[in-house]
């Protein structure tokens, strides 16, 4: 199962429950899921797709959620970089996962400006929350995409998402969680926070 269509399973059930909320944004399942298929269809056309993997530099956000679930529909594997990592662990963390496609927050920018030289995997960079000339950013990539769903297949042991460890004794070693692995995550959460409620 792809995990992307957890979030097409929550839209159906409960479309105008607020799904996620930031200090400066939130957002309902059904408006969610409309900024996720933009996103997606946005980066399935400069090459998205399947052995893809798409980077982010930023603390949690909306966009944050937006991005992991786009990149799932695809069949592409999120990675999430530690916005507290020193330069050489970033540069490292994004060379060994072969980040193809990275969006940037602004108090991030100036890290990735350090290394960006030794980054020749990077094909595409977008900002998140500010702009720079010559990038396109988070919201005009979005907005260019049509609102139409899209889902991968993918086998129950493809990557999904690649989080760093903290690297406190050595660098940062990637932790691959598949597609099985979050499935399984969020419906036995979902099994307890039943049986708690049940009591």
């Amino acid at each position: 199962m792809n995990t992307a269509e957890i979030l097409m399973i929550s839209g159906s059930m409960v479309p105008d429950r607020v799904a996620c909320a930031d200090p400066d944004d939130s957002c309902t399942y059904i408006e969610l899921q409309s900024r996720v298929n933009k996103l997606a269809q946005a980066l399935q056309s400069i090459g998205v797709g399947k052995g893809a993997n798409v980077g982010i530099m930023s603390v949690n956000s909306t966009k944050f959620i937006e991005l992991y679930y786009a990149s799932a529909s695809l069949g592409a594997t999120f990675v999430p970089l530690n916005f507290r990592a020193k330069p050489d662990e970033l540069q490292y963390m994004l060379d060994a996962s072969d980040v193809n496609v990275l969006f940037v927050a602004e108090r991030h920018w100036s890290i990735f400006e350090e290394i960006r030289g030794a980054l020749p995997k990077i094909q595409h960079v977008y900002t998140l929350d500010f702009n720079r000339d010559g990038l396109q950013t988070y919201d005009q990539l979005r907005d260019s995409g049509a609102d139409e769903m899209v889902f991968a297949e993918v086998d129950d042991n493809d990557p999904a998402l690649v989080i760093y460890t903290s690297g406190t004794t050595a660098l940062p070693k990637g932790v691959v969680l598949t597609h099985k692995t979050l499935t399984a995550y969020v419906i036995n959460t979902q099994n307890r926070s039943e049986e708690h409620t049940s009591e």
